[in-house]
């Protein structure tokens, strides 16, 4: 692996005042408990306008199912699409299986019917030209496939906010980079704007159970919430969650927590270190990757959106 410089990272500039953050979430819900809590970042933050959630990998349309769920137990509602099962891989879908635990009458939740995923991307892109992000929290499938499927999608996408991969030359291959490391190969190297945080960032975030309990008392997305990652915390034998993909979504939200560097990615498609990322200074930047983070501050504000959605949500319902 190249050897990634230790030139001082610039912090990232906060959007103007009044901006608002046009955006699609998708996302692998209902594997890790992480999606849940970007859904709740976002879905109620007051600078964003949620155009919809497309679900990706394994059974998309229980995720879909799910999310629906999830959005009515904030207060809110947002399309719903399915997206991909299939990786461009091949790869067959590991860790999943248990989504929707815990959830009564998932098959009576409604989700959109027409269309996918893939022609939902491409369609709010051409809407909104230079408008759109994408909060990808997932395996890159559906993204990978939109870019093949309509190439100019890359100059319209205003940025792509990924939570994914592994940037401090560790040999791991985080988990959505190995579902499917060919979608990511493509992603990043098709030139669209990439932030991107990895697992060596967002595993130094850790929710406690005091942080559990607040969320559990906000309202009845937060017990959800609570009794979810609860249970995931059993699963990995760990006294704390780490809420990856909340990081990436607050990355966007709270830009002045985070630094970034610019560097150029490539991510390895196949063989044996299929999902690995690979820096390099000799080539033109392709993203920015998320160096270093104010960890504290960033589990408060987490915690604190969670529990201000789950209250709304309380409210609305």
């Amino acid at each position: 692996m190249a050897a990634v410089s230790h030139e001082p990272v610039e912090a990232q500039s906060p959007a103007p005042v009044g901006h608002v953050h046009r955006l699609i979430l998708d996302t692998d819900l209902g594997t890790d408990v992480d999606d849940a809590y970007a859904l709740a970042v976002l879905a109620d933050a007051a600078d964003v306008e949620l155009r919809g959630v497309t679900t990706v990998y394994g059974d998309p349309r229980l995720r879909a199912r799910l999310a629906s769920r999830l959005l009515r137990l904030l207060g809110t509602s947002t399309r719903v699409i399915p997206g991909s099962s299939d990786t461009l891989s091949g790869a067959e879908p590991w860790m999943t299986g248990e989504e929707g635990a815990g959830y009564d009458d998932l098959d009576d939740e409604q989700y959109e019917q027409e269309g996918d995923a893939l022609s939902f991307l491409i369609e709010e892109t051409r809407r909104f030209p230079g408008e759109i992000e994408i909060v990808a929290i997932g395996p890159l499938t559906n993204l990978a496939r939109a870019i093949a499927a309509d190439p100019e999608i890359v100059s319209r996408v205003r940025r792509v906010w990924i939570m994914g991969g592994r940037f401090d030359q560790a040999t791991e291959v985080e988990h959505n980079f190995r579902s499917d490391a060919v979608a990511a190969h493509e992603v990043f190297a098709s030139g669209i704007p990439i932030t991107v945080a990895g697992v060596e960032m967002t595993r130094s975030v850790h929710l406690v159970s005091s942080h559990l309990s607040a969320i559990g008392a906000s309202g009845p997305f937060g017990a959800a919430l609570e009794r979810d990652t609860r249970r995931w915390m059993v699963r990995w034998g760990e006294d704390f969650e780490v809420p990856h993909d909340a990081v990436v979504a607050l990355a966007m939200l709270q830009p002045g927590l985070f630094t970034v560097d610019a560097v150029h990615i490539a991510v390895e498609p196949r063989g044996p270190h299929a999902g690995r990322c690979v820096s390099s200074r000799e080539e033109l930047p392709n993203a920015r990757v998320v160096r270093r983070l104010e960890s504290a501050a960033v589990a408060r504000e987490i915690v604190g959106r969670v529990c201000e959605a789950s209250e709304n949500g309380r409210l609305r319902s």
